[in-house]
């Protein structure tokens, strides 16, 4: 009986130590493929194509910002025509590529790129189209652009009398909270006689 337990052990313990053999082998290739793909920005065939995608979304873009800038009304920049605005649409994506995805996530990188893309493409933003396109903003700076930066006069200035709204409601109601504001009307109530 002790060696039939004793061949049952050796059993279970040769079949447990073949999974952690196979376990230890497929996390080693998963964590070398892993740091692979971290030591060179994200590399490879995925990067290549999230680049890829990223810069054609720009040129289009751009392109877009162009016939914006042709119907409205030439705001002074000099028509780039399809290979300066490819140009800077390689241009804007290595910038994106070198200040924000091989010093942050691939989601800062993304998101950056979506938001230059939209305010790129916004109609109600010429302004913004033209910087980039005359080249009063240069590619490198771009990616270190907040919302505000990119977004057109109007929308800053409805955002600050958002603000101020917000901010006057947050001390009209302390100030009613604390019983530094007395609300009068027309009417006295019984005790304030």
């Amino acid at each position: 009986l002790p060696d039939m337990a004793e061949a049952r052990f050796a059993a279970s313990a040769a079949v447990v130590a073949g999974r952690l053999r196979r376990q230890r082998s497929s996390l080693s290739a998963a964590s070398l493929a892993s740091s692979s793909l971290s030591l060179d920005g994200g590399g490879g065939e995925a990067s290549e194509a999230v680049r890829g995608k990223v810069r054609d979304k720009i040129l289009e873009a751009l392109q877009k910002a162009e016939s914006i800038q042709k119907s409205d009304g030439d705001l002074g920049a000099k028509p780039l025509g399809y290979a300066g605005v490819a140009s800077l649409a390689a241009e804007i994506e290595k910038a994106l590529h070198t200040q924000l995805r091989r010093t942050g996530t691939d989601s800062d990188y993304k998101s950056q790129a979506r938001s230059i893309i939209f305010n790129l493409k916004d109609q109600s933003n010429p302004m913004f189209g033209y910087k980039v396109v005359s080249g009063a903003l240069r590619p490198k700076d771009l990616p270190g652009l907040t919302a505000e930066e990119m977004a057109s006069d109007a929308r800053n200035a409805e955002r600050a009398k958002m603000r101020k709204e917000a901010s006057e409601a947050r001390e009209s109601d302390w100030a009613l909270r604390h019983g530094q504001m007395r609300i009068t009307g027309m009417f006295t109530c019984g005790k304030c006689k």
